[in-house]
């Protein structure tokens, strides 16, 4: 009886303990809930446009890039993740391509908006220019005291090799079909009307990233355009 009396005992105990730790942890009768992680994705190089899957060739291979394509699908991954309960980007970068920034930008935007997953950036050595506008995205933001970022502006331009093959008596021919297809040529410098639609491309690139900043940062966008100066 006493034995009976005993056990009984022993399982009351060890039913209440259960049930007190799981309180504290929060588990369920199903048992324990899913583990929560933080994705950290490091972002570092120069900011370049590529697809999901594969790689563009780039100029120097051998330098660390950020590739629009694998950085906008591995933030979506980890937004979606049920696993995730937040992800950190580390930002690495002096900037890049304004079409490759605005991609990941978008695509973190898109994750805050459709799992609520909150995303935060931690600046490297660099997260300037198009490093800043996608950090710019970010919920919060943090920066080492040596960290150079900002470079709120757009610049846009090419080299030509005109006077190079000249030197060297190289003769180059071609056909181009309409007024601006050989626009971004190497061969031959911006005409005035060229010049004047880079520049109104720049200014709009300009509009779109500080009106991207004033979202990100909850600013007016006349209070980013008096730091930011372009």
């Amino acid at each position: 009886m006493r034995k009976a009396e005993e056990k009984e005992r022993k399982e009351k105990l060890k039913k209440s303990f259960h049930e007190r730790i799981s309180k504290l942890l929060g588990w369920t009768e199903e048992g324990p809930p899913p583990r929560k992680t933080v994705a950290i994705i490091h972002l570092s190089g120069a900011i370049e446009r590529a697809p999901a899957h594969g790689t563009k060739p780039s100029f120097n291979d051998q330098d660390p890039k950020i590739l629009s394509g694998p950085a906008c699908a591995a933030i979506r991954r980890a937004a979606l993740d049920p696993e995730v309960a937040a992800v950190v980007l580390r930002i690495d970068s002096p900037g890049g391509s304004a079409l490759a920034s605005d991609c990941i930008s978008r695509a973190i935007e898109d994750c805050k908006r459709v799992s609520g997953v909150p995303v935060y950036c931690s600046m490297a050595n660099y997260a300037a220019s198009g490093g800043y506008m996608i950090a710019a995205a970010c919920d919060r933001v943090w920066a080492q005291p040596t960290t150079v970022t900002g470079s709120i502006g757009v610049i846009a331009g090419k080299l030509t090799f005109q006077r190079f093959l000249a030197r060297y008596g190289v003769r180059v021919d071609g056909v181009a079909f309409g007024r601006n297809a050989a626009a971004l040529s190497p061969l031959e410098d911006f005409d005035a009307a060229q010049l004047a639609r880079l520049d109104e491309d720049v200014d709009l690139i300009y509009e779109d990233f500080l009106a991207k900043v004033a979202r990100g940062r909850r600013m007016a966008v006349e209070e980013v355009r008096r730091v930011a100066k372009g």
